[in-house]
């Protein structure tokens, strides 16, 4: 690729993910892209431009134990927030079936605040909302959202992770001082 933007091997190595990133065309334009891991059987599985999103960059995330890719579209231009260092959107691609899957749609505009996905619990955690910084946990199978409370004199939450169990949620709080 003339300008690789991120990579991620599948679980077995017999598979690379990678997206493209043309800074230099106008309209920006990333790709994303899966195949062999030595590079063959390579195919386009999106493109997408800043003239039809802000976020518009492609971002392999992990493969699944099942094989199937999980990546973001995100926007650029962030800098380095401590405690906004998520995704934007959440997506699958299934490169057996060629099945796409939107579990967090970028038109959300998310920002860096998607923290944390549980596909196996249908969960994913983000640490802003409408109303400033609280951690909220959206159910994916109804798309209902719960904010956790935010702490006492601690305004500020983010980097929220899911125990392995699913049972708990740590996260960071800080005064803003």
């Amino acid at each position: 690729a003339k300008s690789p933007f991120g990579f991620k091997i599948s679980p077995d190595e017999k598979q690379i993910a990678w997206s493209v990133a043309n800074f230099d065309s106008d309209p920006l334009t990333s790709e994303l892209w899966v195949g062999n891991l030595d590079g063959s059987s390579a195919s386009k599985i999106a493109t997408y431009t800043n003239a039809q999103s802000p976020a518009f960059l492609f971002i392999p995330i992990a493969w699944t134990a099942d094989g199937k890719l999980l990546f973001n579209r995100s926007p650029t231009g962030f800098g380095g927030y401590i405690l906004s260092g998520g995704y934007n959107s959440l997506y699958s691609y299934d490169p057996a079936t060629q099945e796409l899957i939107t579990y967090v749609p970028a038109e959300e505009m998310h920002g860096l605040c998607l923290d944390h996905y549980r596909l196996d619990l249908n969960r994913v955690a983000f640490n802003c909302y409408s109303q400033g910084s609280q951690i909220v946990i959206r159910n994916l199978s109804d798309s209902r959202d719960s904010q956790v409370p935010n702490l006492p004199d601690y305004p500020i939450t983010g980097s929220a992770r899911f125990s392995p169990s699913g049972d708990w949620l740590a996260y960071a709080a800080a005064k803003g001082n």
